[in-house]
């Protein structure tokens, strides 16, 4: 029996394994992303979640999530941002928050982020969380994003002039009248950029899911970050995986809370 394997599945076994070299690929489904911001390993006698470019340095992580932009219309028209520990206006003074708003001014991340993508990863912008609704004007909202975070331009930059490499939408909740508006708007916004941008979701365990089926279907989406470990009884072993792969759309990668 001729066991030779053809030679674009040598290619693409090849480039799998080099990827802990050369960082992020999304032709390989073994990438490993991490939503990073939320301080989720602190308990008891655990530490606080390390400063972003602590987790840049481990050649096992790709894709790093910064979660989250949490609120999309705070004071002053501008979203609001939270990662716990790290740049936390709310608890620590000296952290600096532009006039007239709360959105946070993070120079050290800026210069993380960078870090991060000279190391081969790729840094996403998680928008949502267990609370936030985007029922707001997906124009203005999509512009503001562009403008603050990548390509775009705003006196108000939370990263300085790092740029990340798109968003995710991990929205929570079944009310979201503008989101796929909001990802069509973004993935045009994209096409205007003199890089690749990506934009991502974080669908819950049951499939379809029940807030971002929609936007899974009717929008354009990279890749697909399934939530196995937040979605109460469906779990991997469960229920989930043996449909997701059914999902011609996305590629779905492995997921890691910090």
């Amino acid at each position: 029996m001729n066991m030779s394997l053809p030679l674009w599945i040598l290619l693409a076994i090849l480039s799998c394994l080099a990827q802990n070299i050369s960082g992020f690929d999304i032709n390989c489904n073994s990438n490993v992303a991490v939503y990073w911001g939320q301080n989720s390993g602190a308990s008891g006698s655990l530490p606080y979640q390390k400063p972003l470019g602590a987790y840049c340095d481990d050649d096992n992580v790709d894709i790093i999530l910064l979660s989250f932009l949490y609120i999309l219309k705070g004071a002053g028209g501008y979203p609001v941002l939270n990662f716990a520990n790290i740049c936390d206006y709310s608890k620590n003074a000296s952290v600096p928050v532009f006039p007239g708003t709360e959105l946070m001014h993070c120079s050290d991340m800026g210069v993380d982020i960078k870090h991060c993508q000279s190391k081969g990863k790729i840094v996403l912008l998680s928008i949502g969380g267990a609370t936030a609704q985007l029922n707001s004007d997906a124009d203005t909202f999509s512009k503001q994003v562009w403008d603050l975070f990548m390509e775009g331009s705003s006196p108000y930059r939370p990263f300085d002039d790092a740029i990340i490499d798109g968003v995710d939408l991990d929205f929570e909740q079944s009310s979201q009248m503008n989101l796929i508006q909001f990802a069509n708007n973004m993935n045009q916004l994209y096409k205007t950029g003199t890089r690749k941008y990506y934009l991502t979701s974080a669908p819950q365990c049951p499939y379809p899911d029940a807030n971002l089926g929609n936007l899974l279907s009717q929008a354009h989406v990279d890749m697909a970050f399934i939530q196995f470990y937040n979605s109460g009884w469906c779990d991997n072993s469960k229920y989930g995986l043996p449909h997701w792969p059914e999902v011609s759309y996305s590629k779905c990668f492995r997921c890691l809370l910090i």
